[in-house]
Order: structure tokens, then sequence, then C-alpha cells
């Protein structure tokens, strides 16, 4: 099961939360956890708390806009870290182009596949049938988890099948 950490400026909240029903509803049919900063409670310690949700993720889902960033902590916290993770723990990161940005002047993000696709956003493409793309990046991390499951699964068979050098030889 992956953990799914969801980075978004507050500005943006609205969308964060028409994609939780896709995601709860792969939570419910066992494959991910979802995060969100909005978990935190009065009294806890938000930093600690989003560093750890953010070293527990193996996705992250980014909602690019202008209020993203513009967003310091979003740019100078968040996205160095999942591309490190990345980089060295194969996270899945999935840009969501919420609305019309300078996207494309930002390295990481033009060289990120990113849904929609062709360079169009949900604010302006998509307003009417948002649910079709937030369905789409339900169904692509299922996939991902998936296919991490499935591999986990055929590396233990792999052990499982291999003799073991421990084995005594009685004869």
């Amino acid at each position: 099961m992956g953990t799914v950490f969801v980075s978004y400026s507050h500005k943006d909240e609205k969308w964060k939360d028409r994609l939780m029903p896709h995601l709860k509803s792969l939570k419910m049919l066992g494959h991910i956890d979802e995060w969100d900063d909005r978990k935190i409670k009065v009294g806890d310690d938000w930093y600690d708390k989003i560093k750890k949700a953010m070293e527990d993720a193996s996705i992250a889902i980014c909602f690019i806009s202008p209020n993203f960033l513009a967003s310091d902590f979003c740019m100078e916290e968040e996205v160095p870290y999942f591309l490190e993770k990345r980089k060295e723990e194969g996270m899945l990161i999935i840009p969501i182009l919420i609305d019309s940005c300078m996207w494309k002047e930002y390295k990481w993000i033009s060289e990120t596949q990113m849904l929609p696709r062709d360079g169009k956003c949900v604010a302006v493409n998509f307003m009417s049938h948002y649910n079709t793309v937030f369905l789409d990046v339900a169904n692509r991390i299922k996939e991902f988890v998936e296919a991490g499951l499935k591999a986990e699964a055929e590396t233990l068979e792999t052990e499982w099948e291999r003799p073991s050098d421990d084995l005594i030889d009685i004869d």
C-alpha cells in the first residue's frame, strides 16, 4: 500500500477537496493511505507532521497553479524533497495543472508527465468535468501501487525459489 502526499497552496484548496473523494475510494479499496495538511490537529508541531508525512509517502500529487509556484513552502521544502525521493527511491510525482501559470519555466515540471495532458489545465479545459481528470489521477495511482506490489511479490517468489546456501547435505 502506498501513501499519497497531497501538495497544494491553500488558495487552491477547493481543488484538493474535489480530488479527495477519488483518493478516499482508493483508500477504502485498500490501495493507499492519503495525507494532506488538514490532518494536522490543533497543538501539533505542523512542520514535523508534514516532514513525517513526506517521509512516509511513495506518491506525491502537486497541484500546479500560480499559487503553488508562488508558495515558498511548496517550492522550497516539498518539491526538492520529492525530487530527491523520486531519484533515490522511485517516488511517483503527479503534477496536476490546475490553472494557467508559468509551469514550463520549471524544468522538473516540464520534464514530468503532467495531468491533464498536452498543457491543458483543469480550471480552463475541464471545469465542468474535472472529475474526469481526477479519476485519471486515481487510476494512475492504482496502477503504480499495483505494479509495485506485483514487483514485490515477484521478488519474494524469486527469493523463495532460490535454493538456500544454508541447506545441509545429509548424505
